[in-house]
């Protein structure tokens, strides 16, 4: 089980992932965030496991680390050409926080369990913000008009949050055992009901994306896995028009807009995110290379079209910030980071390649390229299944990725 230190560093990075979905919902005075603390507490807690009998010990690194600490030098340097230094600043110590964040769960996640063990943080976080979503529905707290969220959290980021834990929670199912598996599968119809109280369009894409786990994953389930999802289904088709006219009542106007989903993106302007866009792409032609900086894409379509607004796309965002040079080392991390998951695909690797999926059709509507969950999905692909930089590194040895069990690493081989 490894050293104390090591198991409380870990414990830490588990306090830390479960917080995520809720980390707004109390804002701490002079800290921020309840997730800033905690990731304090685990980079402090952290640090004995990078020492080893008095000297520095480091796990070989997954070339997505290398990339990710290239990305932050280039945000960085990109403080010398900003529109708005202030704002590059604030992104660049952002990204520095993520680079920690994902060197440190690299670090201490070295027990065979360690990915159920993240993900089931991540499910029971996601768990506790679709509670509090409930009691904001019940309260009639609203995020917006009759669009409900985790407090103090918008309903598009909350919607796709509990988007993600829905593959994570379908593995956690598949491969448990006992009462505890049954709970994780009741999740994913409760955080179908909170993103419809989100009426998040955006998120119930990624919601419709992460659901293809389901009839991809029933063929590798046991005798009482598929029972259990039988009868999950036929109690939900039986109980569904017996109550609909309540649901309607109460949901409806959710329901209603979540249902433009087709007309938005056929003939309307997807809450007028193409014209943040379009001002965008003026403002990255005027400096293809370098971008504006880190973070300035308020300031830059500001001087462009007068707007003053975040990109509501992550890849927009991160090719008008940093331009050429940042978004291919962007797009290098999501591409180095799911490459073996793809060339090894089986029943194993499936829940990983929809997770990816979800992210990836999640964050076309947000700007979530330093948002903590969408690194927690990148760190969760190279724990399972990594590039490392260095030679060949077996499953089980302490610099290896963490196997789910079928996983063979690909390593990048340093040849004499």
């Amino acid at each position: 089980m490894g050293s104390v230190t090591q198991r409380l560093a870990f414990l830490s990075v588990l306090l830390f992932v479960l917080v995520l979905p809720i980390e707004n919902v109390f804002v701490l005075p002079t800290v921020g965030s309840l997730s800033r603390l905690i990731g304090l507490v685990m980079v402090v807690s952290a640090i004995p496991t990078f020492l080893t009998r008095g000297s520095f010990a480091v796990r070989r690194q997954s070339l997505v680390v290398v990339l990710l600490g290239l990305f932050v030098l280039w945000t960085f340097a990109s403080l010398l050409w900003s529109v708005e230094a202030s704002s590059t600043l604030n992104y660049a110590s952002t990204f520095t926080q993520i680079l920690l964040f994902v060197i440190v769960i690299w670090q201490v996640s070295t027990y065979p369990a360690a990915v159920q063990a993240i993900q089931q943080a991540y499910v029971i976080g996601c768990t506790l913000a679709g509670l509090d979503g409930i009691r904001n529905f019940i309260l009639d707290n609203e995020a917006v008009f009759r669009r409900f969220a985790v407090s103090n959290t918008d309903p598009n980021d909350y919607a796709l949050a509990l988007a993600l834990g829905i593959p994570m929670a379908w593995q956690l199912f598949a491969t448990g055992r006992g009462w505890w598996r049954f709970l994780n599968l009741l999740f994913i119809p409760v955080a179908l009901g909170m993103i419809v109280l989100s009426a998040s369009r955006g998120g119930t894409i990624a919601a419709l994306v992460a659901l293809l786990v389901v009839p991809l994953g029933l063929r590798t389930l046991d005798r009482f896995g598929r029972r259990a999802v039988l009868s999950l289904v036929v109690a939900s088709a039986l109980a569904v028009p017996v109550f609909w006219n309540d649901i309607a009542a109460v949901v409806g106007s959710n329901i209603e807009r979540i249902g433009t989903i087709g007309t938005e993106i056929t003939s309307g302007t997807l809450n007028e995110r193409e014209v943040l866009w379009a001002a965008g792409m003026e403002a990255l032609s005027r400096r293809p290379i370098i971008g504006v900086g880190g973070g300035a894409f308020p300031a830059a379509i500001e001087k462009v079209s007068g707007l003053r607004s975040p990109a509501h796309n992550t890849f927009i965002s991160v090719a008008v910030e940093t331009g050429t040079v940042g978004f291919v080392l962007f797009v290098a991390i999501l591409a180095v980071a799911i490459t073996p998951h793809l060339r090894a695909f089986n029943a194993r690797s499936m829940p990983s390649i929809v997770l990816f999926a979800t992210l990836l059709i999640g964050i076309v509507p947000l700007t979530w390229e330093f948002r903590k969950p969408t690194w927690l999905v990148i760190a969760l692909l190279l724990l399972t299944r990594g590039v490392l930089v260095g030679r060949f590194t077996a499953p089980g040895s302490a610099a290896a990725p963490v196997s789910d069990g079928s996983a063979q690493e690909v390593a990048v081989e340093r040849r004499p």
